[in-house]
């Protein structure tokens, strides 16, 4: 692995696992439409750290497939990470539209594989989602079925299976990366429900939750981690096949919450001071209440998460007081305000 391509560079995942392989020195080769949405400022706040790192990210839509494929002639990859998706623009489009766009981005992507020359390999981002159906228990690979409640969940399984039949048709070899909730310095404000939860609390208030999100726990994987499992995935690429990458474990939000508290405050936390409020039910978390991965296939290809939950909050809280509150919008009171205990 000499020559990555990365779609979506500008993204989260993206840019934190450009930072990687060049400091590794991988040739990195980067494309980004950056669509305007709400997290636009710190895309380009992203690219601007990537650009003195010297790398430059084009600006392209992959569904353009001439301008996707004159990009992969041009720089000849050895791997192409995928990493673009459309999901951020769900509230703006329709369902359908949200289908069509997805799936046709991803057909963008593996169309050239099947014809261009070389052994190109293709890793590509999913998600838990895809295992919606499941209820507090460990979520391994093959437990993904096609009875789902999302519609999300669903577009993600069709990618998979495209990828799997490319294999099949035109020798595509690819490696899905199952994504658990991710988190850490320049995720998206929009996505992240912590950068709401470090602003509420330095300004002294308490994020409530809603009875139902007291008994959803999570399985959160620190950044670092999550680019640890696409190094691993990039090395691993052989047939078609999918992984887990999360940290393995779930989490309840008290335990969540009060690592936040501490790690901001830095005051011992009082489990009694969690409010109880409906207010904030639609704010809950994206998957079934107490699903982690199975890190057992993970685990044979080398990956081990190593970030606790402490230390990773601290290292996200430390960035957010520096840099990250700047791209955000002043969060309005959540809770009650804890000066007034």
């Amino acid at each position: 692995m000499d020559r990555v391509l990365i779609t979506g560079a500008a993204g989260f995942l993206g840019f934190h696992i450009a930072k990687s392989l060049v400091l590794s020195g991988v040739s990195v080769f980067c494309c980004d439409s950056f669509v305007e949405t709400a997290s636009i400022e710190l895309k380009k706040a992203r690219a601007k750290i990537l650009e003195l790192m010297g790398v430059k990210i084009e600006v392209l839509d992959v569904t353009r497939q001439n301008d996707f494929t004159h990009f992969l002639q041009e720089t000849n990859p050895t791997h192409i990470l995928h990493l673009a998706n459309v999901f951020q623009n769900r509230g703006v489009w329709s369902e359908r539209v949200v289908f069509d766009q997805q799936v046709d981005l991803f057909w963008a992507v593996l169309d050239p594989l099947a014809v261009l020359s070389g052994n190109k390999k293709l890793v590509f981002a999913s998600s838990a989602e895809v295992y919606d159906s499941k209820l507090n228990s460990a979520c391994k690979e093959r437990d993904a079925t096609f009875d789902h409640q999302s519609l999300k969940a669903s577009i993600l399984v069709t990618c998979e299976s495209l990828a799997s039949t490319f294999y099949a048709l035109h020798g595509v070899e690819s490696m899905g990366m199952r994504f658990f909730d991710v988190y850490g310095p320049w995720g998206n404000s929009t996505d992240m429900k912590y950068h709401a939860y470090t602003q509420s609390l330095l300004q002294e208030d308490l994020p409530e939750l809603s009875s139902e999100q007291m008994n959803q726990a999570l399985d959160l994987v620190y950044i670092d981690d999550a680019v640890d499992g696409i190094w691993t995935a990039l090395q691993n690429v052989q047939g078609a096949r999918v992984m887990n990458i999360g940290a393995g474990r779930v989490y309840s939000p008290g335990e969540i919450l009060r690592t936040f508290s501490e790690a901001v405050l830095k005051m011992p936390f009082q489990e009694q001071s969690l409010q109880a409020s409906d207010q904030v039910s639609q704010q809950g978390f994206s998957y079934a209440p107490g699903i982690f991965a199975d890190l057992t296939f993970a685990n044979s290809l080398g990956y081990r998460p190593q970030t606790s939950l402490r230390r990773g909050v601290e290292l996200f809280v430390g960035w957010y007081v520096s840099r990250g509150k700047d791209f955000v919008k002043p969060a309005r009171s959540v809770g009650q305000t804890l000066l007034s205990k």
